[in-house]
């Protein structure tokens, strides 16, 4: 009897709470940053191949170096750095 009881009050409950906190505003946790350049830049980007998946070229705007990303078909990533 008491089981069905507080079943039967914390259904009401339950709702109410999460009806209610769909209806308040989100709250900002941090100002918005400054636009900052980019490290990275995408050279040139290939799709899937035949038996790979994508080739990707990617410049470091620190250090001026490109780097060759192969992507797997399975998404397992490769990093090869270009002279």
């Amino acid at each position: 009897m008491t089981r069905k009881v507080t079943l039967l009050l914390m259904i009401p409950i339950i709702s109410f709470s999460a009806g209610c906190n769909a209806l308040r505003p989100p709250e900002e946790t941090a100002p918005p940053q400054p636009e900052t350049p980019k490290r990275f830049v995408v050279v040139q980007e290939e799709g899937e191949m035949k038996n790979i998946g994508g080739l990707t070229v990617l410049k470091d705007n620190e250090t001026g170096k490109e780097y060759l990303v192969v992507t797997g078909l399975n998404g397992a990533t490769t990093v090869i750095g270009l002279p």
